[in-house]
């Protein structure tokens, strides 16, 4: 029987994806340096190869357009996300969209911090003690997908 895997991706140029197993241990991560790189890596987490050893589910942070961003801003975000959602219905995995304050407001609850990212950092450390990361698309890309093994599992 295969395991389940939940990849959680915070999309965009300093964005990254982290695939935790069903005891919330991080199983692999990556970060990338353009969109095609970002479509490979998530590629090798969930396509076929990956599929028979892993029962995939992937989370995707919802983004939108902001007044300040420029057009082109905009559309770089749009090819991250397209750029997803076409590596999920390509790889036949199931794709999950959560809202930043959805996914915010349930993992730091009673947490510490005076800002979401101390609180994501926070909340990154007491849940992975021994895994060592800086890197804010990586600390976020695992709360999300922690967020969606929790969903799933219950727990």
């Amino acid at each position: 029987m295969r395991a389940a895997l939940f990849v959680g991706v915070d999309p965009g140029s300093h964005g990254a994806l982290v695939a935790l197993d069903q005891r919330g241990s991080v199983a692999d991560f990556a970060t990338w340096e353009s969109v095609e790189t970002m479509a490979e890596a998530l590629w090798n987490r969930i396509g076929p190869k990956a599929q028979g050893r892993w029962l995939p589910r992937v989370v995707l942070e919802h983004t939108h357009a902001h007044p300040h961003w420029s057009a082109r801003s905009c559309f770089s975000f749009g090819q991250w996300t397209g750029a997803v959602r076409a590596v999920t219905c390509v790889a036949g995995v199931p794709l999950e969209i959560v809202t930043v304050y959805l996914w915010q407001k349930t993992m730091f609850a009673g947490s510490d911090g005076k800002t979401p990212k101390a609180k994501a950092r926070n909340v990154a450390k007491r849940l992975w003690p021994n895994w060592e990361v800086e890197h804010d698309g990586l600390i976020d890309a695992a709360l999300i997908a922690e967020w969606l093994r929790r969903r799933e599992t219950g727990k």
